[in-house]
């Protein structure tokens, strides 16, 4: 009970937020628990955009347009500031080892450097780019419930995405069904990865709780969108949004596997700023093809 089933661990691993409790000693529970993350970093980056929109309200449209960029700033930033930058730099230093080299020992070299190169760079610059670009045309349209809801979903992907797929950092040969999976994970403990130890210890049934924990929020997002003044994610435009970010994640896990024959904890924050920057994207292009 001290360990809050994996709670506290989950804000632990995932944000800078404090937490009361102590780590729970099973890692899969801290990515079942993760879209609880995500919806209170959500939420804390929602309220200076939240606020610019209700200033901006009955001015002039460049100050609305003005005010809607800031707001997108502001929500990419920090969502940033609030997970300490780790999935940006787990999505730098993917992108570094898909450029830089071919086979899975030199990649993982070069994912392990703390320096970023040159299709880190190209890959930061972009995604955060368009996620700016879509947040502040969420912002200017009052959609506020998907800027909610799109951090809670990263987050279940990214359980998604370690349940079904084995740790590349360590034994190839382990998998989520291997009697291989326990010793592995305390190969991982020794050497120190806390990476190892999350992927290969998150199971289906965590994925399955992070899922349904989703469902409910999303549930509570929608309704409470379109009860306190601003414009509710319609249903089916948000499961089209989802998907987006689902398609994503299939492809950086395929991708993953390809060339590492599993997934490290870069790709996991890889995962999760690839699958916001096409959900934002595609809920964007939504209000722009239906309402502009």
């Amino acid at each position: 009970m001290n360990e809050l089933f994996g709670l506290t661990s989950s804000f632990r691993m995932l944000s800078i937020l404090p937490m009361f409790g102590e780590d729970s000693k099973k890692r899969g529970l801290a990515l079942a628990w993760s879209p609880v993350v995500g919806a209170v970093i959500a939420l804390l980056c929602i309220l200076f955009p939240l606020f610019l929109e209700n200033r901006a309200a009955g001015v002039n449209m460049t100050s609305r347009i003005f005010s809607a960029l800031l707001g997108g700033i502001a929500y990419v930033t920090f969502e940033a500031f609030l997970t300490r930058g780790y999935h940006l730099d787990g999505l730098a230093d993917s992108f570094d080892g898909w450029g830089g080299a071919w086979d899975k020992e030199k990649t993982l070299e070069i994912m392990r450097d703390s320096h970023i190169g040159s299709f880190g760079t190209i890959a930061l610059v972009l995604t955060l780019g368009i996620k700016v670009v879509a947040a502040a045309a969420l912002c200017s349209y009052g959609f506020f419930s998907w800027l909610l809801l799109i951090p809670v979903f990263s987050r279940c992907l990214m359980a998604f995405q370690a349940a079904n797929n084995q740790y590349a950092g360590g034994n190839a040969e382990a998998s989520k069904n291997s009697e291989k999976v326990a010793e592995v994970s305390k190969e991982s403990e020794k050497s120190g990865s806390l990476a190892g130890q999350v992927v290969n210890e998150t199971e289906v049934f965590h994925f399955v709780v992070s899922l349904v924990l989703t469902v409910g929020l999303a549930a509570v997002t929608i309704f409470l969108g379109n009860h306190i003044g601003t414009n509710g994610a319609y249903t089916l435009a948000t499961s089209i949004v989802f998907g987006a970010g689902f398609v994503m994640t299939l492809l950086t896990g395929y991708c993953s596997r390809a060339r590492l024959g599993g997934v490290t904890g870069d790709i996991l924050g890889a995962t999760v700023e690839l699958s916001e920057m096409a959900m934002l994207f595609a809920a964007a292009s939504f209000l722009v093809i239906t309402i502009v």
